[in-house]
């Protein structure tokens, strides 16, 4: 489930998601200007800066980069393509669920959904390299196939990830192969607090 190596080409199989800053920037409130009708194409795809000043309560980060730094190759299509382990801590008091996303932030309009895993448990600390929890479900990334797409790109070119944690007041109740684009509805309103960590690659 944990597992992929990017096939290049793959990435335009789904549409560009900039509906990702709603998703970034949810939390408490009405999210004015996001509504579930709204098209993602009236969104603007977040910058590397407006990710970074939004990290929450939680205390989101990796053993295997530290927050900012390189990703190792393993993690991506030039290595195995092994979902990176991940762990957190700080999850308040009265969430439901924690949903986890992740999205290559480069080029702007070009941002894409790396991975998005839903049902992960209040009470968990994190995930190991290549596995998800028995009950996390996991929704489809940008190039249409539900699991971690492992980091690529053009050679020479750094790209930037973010890692994002939501610690949400409900559940979400969502179906393996879930559209990521549906659940920024879920999120409004519902999002207690959010982690964040970020990574780079550039592909040699």
């Amino acid at each position: 489930m944990g597992n992929v190596l990017r096939r290049p080409g793959n990435r335009g199989s789904l549409p560009v998601l900039p509906f990702v800053v709603a998703l970034a920037l949810a939390g408490c409130g009405d999210g004015a200007g996001n509504s579930a009708g709204s098209s993602p194409t009236q969104t603007t795809t977040p910058s590397y800066g407006t990710i970074q000043s939004e990290i929450g309560t939680i205390a989101l980060s990796s053993p295997a980069f530290r927050p900012g730094g390189a990703m190792p190759v393993r993690y991506t299509c030039d290595g195995a393509g092994a979902s990176p382990p991940l762990a957190w801590r700080n999850v308040p008091a009265g969430t439901a669920e924690l949903f986890l996303l992740a999205i290559d932030l480069n080029g702007g309009s070009t941002s894409a959904v790396q991975w998005a895993v839903g049902g992960l448990s209040p009470s968990s600390h994190g995930i190991l390299t290549g596995r998800l929890p028995q009950r996390a479900v996991v929704g489809l990334n940008s190039a249409g196939e539900a699991r971690w797409d492992g980091i690529c790109g053009a050679r020479g070119q750094v790209h930037h990830v973010a890692f994002l944690l939501y610690a949400l007041s409900r559940k979400l109740a969502l179906k393996a192969g879930f559209s990521p684009p549906l659940v920024r509805s879920g999120l409004k309103g519902a999002t207690l607090t959010k982690g964040l960590t970020l990574a780079t690659y550039r592909r040699p």
